[in-house]
């Protein structure tokens, strides 16, 4: 499938999604909803983030980054008509769940703390 990119078809891409998040805010609790929801502020807790994922032909969703939260949250997912930029590897998802039980843990956190403290670069 061919996607139209001229100036004019991205322009109208991007009024639907303002229209399309104008609604979702709309459609909010009142109790969610942040007086300055525009300016990315979000009921002074948290704010909205979009994180990159891939669906699996199972439904399985695959953050492309770690993301650490207070308690359970909504999410919105939005499915593009794309293939995913970084292929995953089967074996990747099959092994994820074993290397966490001996990855993650806090020995393994202290084994490499020393890398948190080198400057980015």
């Amino acid at each position: 499938m061919k996607v139209d990119m001229s100036p004019q078809a991205v322009t109208a891409r991007l009024k639907l999604l303002n229209q399309l998040w104008e609604l979702s805010i709309k459609l909010l609790p009142p109790a969610t909803r942040a007086e300055d929801y525009g300016n990315g502020k979000f009921t002074g807790e948290m704010d909205m983030r979009q994180i990159e994922a891939t669906i699996d032909t199972k439904g399985r969703i695959i953050l492309h980054e770690n993301i650490e939260l207070d308690k359970s949250r909504r999410a919105l997912v939005t499915i593009l008509d794309e293939e995913p930029k970084i292929a995953i590897s089967e074996t990747a998802l099959l092994s994820e769940k074993s290397l966490a039980e001996h990855w993650n843990t806090p020995e393994e956190d202290r084994a490499w703390q020393h890398l948190a403290e080198l400057p980015s670069c």
